[in-house]
């Protein structure tokens, strides 16, 4: 995200992106801080970029690239990438109708939890009612998903 965006812009559910960012960045960064000098705006970002950028994961799964930034859950702020991918997040998404499909590397079924696809989330409908109108990204033919 670059500066003009986080001074201006607004989430889908109408929070402005500064709010948020402040939120996440004194939860990681404790102090005061100056929203109203710019300079001091920029500072706080590349911080905070710099942060998640060197943040060791220990995570065993890996998106696909195509999947790079996409919403934790639907309606979600967070973006998922491999950087901030977390097991928690990746469980999140394997919950979901045909959840594999997002993932190139997943751990072996012996060594990590595996996700509960028995109850979908009430509001995604359920596989067998997604019609050809309604397809998701990953299920064309020229795509295989990763059996585990």
């Amino acid at each position: 995200m670059d500066i003009a965006t986080l001074t201006r812009g607004v989430s889908g559910k109408g929070e402005r992106y500064l709010e948020v960012f402040l939120r996440a960045y004194t939860a990681i960064f404790p102090g005061p801080l100056n929203p109203q000098c710019p300079r001091c705006l920029n500072q706080y970002l590349q911080q905070y970029k710099n942060y998640i950028t060197t943040m060791e994961t220990t995570c065993r799964y890996r998106l696909h690239e195509c999947y790079e930034n996409i919403p934790l859950q639907e309606g979600s702020d967070i973006l998922i990438n491999n950087q901030n991918l977390t097991d928690a997040y990746a469980l999140i998404l394997l919950n979901q109708p045909n959840g594999v499909r997002y993932f190139a590397e997943m751990p072996q079924p012996g060594n990590a939890p595996v996700a509960d696809n028995t109850n979908p989330p009430a509001d995604v409908p359920h596989p067998a009612h997604v019609n050809e109108d309604t397809q998701l990204l990953g299920e064309s033919e020229d795509l295989e998903p990763n059996q585990p």
